[in-house]
């Protein structure tokens, strides 16, 4: 027991050093920005273990993540709406695009208009599905990436403060039983991610 909880405390101390050094915020920077233009992985899965582990560097992590976002999404409007011409090869390559996504997206916008983009981050499809098809609609990049912006930023400082503060109250807990925290998240995580793209099928036939 003694030496399961050495190679525990071994394994936060390795993870908590690299998360508070330049490479935990430049990972995610590059995650973040990826994210907003192609990556299908949401920033906030690397965004809680890096606070969890890097409390002391909280700030530049979460920074990192709301820049890189924000510039992903400058970007990515801002090319959907200059270069309209791509737009629907776009959302035919983009990785685990589906039509379920396109059609909800479709009918948020039609609803709501450009406010559509302040409750993206909570509504399960990405970013760049709301980003192609606003700027087909021509809505404004001066209203929407704003948007956009405060509604991502918001929703990653909330997770990442909610984790950093539950990090720090159970520290000693983290701590011991580190490994199995990280391969449970990495495991509850990805079967979230993976049932809420193979529920296209659930959602077509309904």
């Amino acid at each position: 027991m003694s030496n399961e909880r050495t190679v525990n405390h071994s394994a936060f101390e390795r993870w908590q050093a690299f998360c508070e050094s330049a490479w935990g915020p430049a990972l995610m920077f590059a995650w973040a920005l990826a994210e907003a233009i192609v990556w299908p992985v949401i920033p906030d899965s690397v965004l809680l273990p890096l606070v969890a582990g890097g409390r002391r560097n909280f700030w530049r992590i979460v920074g990192a993540s709301i820049g890189g976002s924000a510039l992903g999404v400058a970007v990515m409007y801002l090319f959907a709406y200059f270069v309209p011409g791509a737009i629907e090869p776009l959302l035919g390559w983009l990785p685990l695009v589906q039509d379920f996504m396109i059609e909800r997206v479709n009918r948020n916008l039609d609803e709501y208009g450009v406010a559509a983009f302040l409750v993206q981050p909570w509504g399960g499809v990405s970013y760049k599905v709301y980003a192609l098809l606003g700027a087909a609609r021509g809505f404004s990049p001066w209203l929407v990436i704003p948007f956009a912006i405060v509604a991502r930023s918001a929703r990653m400082l909330l997770s990442a403060l909610v984790i950093a503060g539950l990090a720090r109250r159970f520290e000693w807990f983290v701590r011991r039983v580190w490994l199995y925290l990280f391969v449970s998240y990495a495991l509850i995580f990805g079967a979230i991610w993976w049932q809420s793209i193979t529920c296209a099928a659930c959602y077509l036939s309904d």
